[in-house]
């Protein structure tokens, strides 16, 4: 559990959840108590909130459990309410987006803004309000970044990249590098495609560490709003990504690709280039993407094969 400088009380919590109209049932108790943080359900600890599906109770040891309060499924609530008595249940539909609420309002993010001195920031960027800009980070010419964005520590910022505001990008990606593209010549040697494009990023994009991703030949390498992009991937040139895509880590996105709204991409994932994957697609662990996808599908294995319709 990661120790809080100041606590709350349980009223606070079921205040904050009936305000946001997240409770399934009133919640009656004796004397109001304080809480100390947040715990895993797997690692609990005494005055702390944790969460628990019926989806997964099986995976957890229940004996060990020590927290204070559960937020929790109401299947949960009903199955371990006479066994584990020293708890209050807090139940909901989604625990884990109500948890992930909870920790947001009663243990908010420290707020970075400014730019450190390490900084190297060409003169004709422009930077929007309370832009955070981490030690050593490089920016070329003629970036722009939108207000509220963090640029973590040795991130490297091409020239012609534009990115969105509420962004984070973290320590050691790179955007706007050139792409991999080469002509074979007569004499045996390769000539390089000069690439002129830029990069395009929407608003809330967060991207970790250490992803690359490639500036466009003559158009943008695009990724829209509310994408997420895990660790080590790999965004090839005039990859096109659309709203609400997940692509989790060590992902190889080939050139000139384009993937829809609201896909989920497992680790491990190459796509090959020049492909269309349309919205709402879910690609399983370690999947080689070799043709187009229609929406709506699963698909996985070596070459990937559609495995059901829907992500559920």
């Amino acid at each position: 559990m990661e120790k809080m400088n100041y606590s709350f009380n349980l009223s606070d919590v079921i205040s904050f959840l009936n305000s946001n109209d997240l409770l399934k049932k009133n919640i009656c108790f004796e004397n109001d108590f304080s809480l100390y943080g947040f715990s895993s359900i797997f690692e609990t600890t005494l005055g702390t909130i944790s969460w628990a599906s019926s989806k997964k109770k099986s995976l957890v040891d229940w004996s060990t459990i020590n927290c204070s309060v559960i937020v929790c499924d109401q299947e949960f609530e009903k199955e371990f309410e006479n066994i584990l008595q020293n708890v209050i249940y807090l139940p909901v539909d989604n625990p884990r987006k109500v948890f992930i609420k909870l920790l947001k309002h009663f243990y908010p993010e420290k707020k970075l803004n400014g730019i450190e001195k390490t900084a190297i920031i060409s003169e004709n960027c422009k930077l929007g309000k309370d832009v955070y800009i981490g030690h050593f980070v490089i920016i070329e010419d003629n970036v722009q970044i939108g207000d509220n964005t963090i640029i973590h520590n040795n991130v490297y910022i091409h020239e012609n990249t534009r990115i969105g505001s509420n962004c984070i990008i973290h320590s050691g990606a790179k955007i706007g590098i050139d792409g991999f593209g080469y002509e074979k010549q007569e004499d045996g040697t390769y000539e390089k495609f000069l690439h002129i494009g830029g990069v395009t990023i929407g608003d809330n994009v967060e991207i970790k560490s250490n992803t690359c991703i490639n500036r466009g030949t003559l158009s943008n390498t695009v990724i829209k709003k509310n994408v997420k992009i895990n660790d080590l991937c790999h965004i090839a040139h005039n990859v096109i990504i659309g709203e609400a895509t997940i692509i989790t880590s060590g992902c190889s996105i080939g050139g000139s690709t384009k993937i829809g709204r609201n896909c989920w991409i497992a680790p491990r994932v190459a796509i090959r280039e020049g492909l269309t994957i349309h919205d709402n697609v879910l690609i399983g662990y370690g999947s080689v993407v070799v043709k187009s996808i229609e929406k709506e599908c699963t698909i996985i294995g070596v070459p990937a094969k559609p495995l059901k319709k829907g992500k559920d």
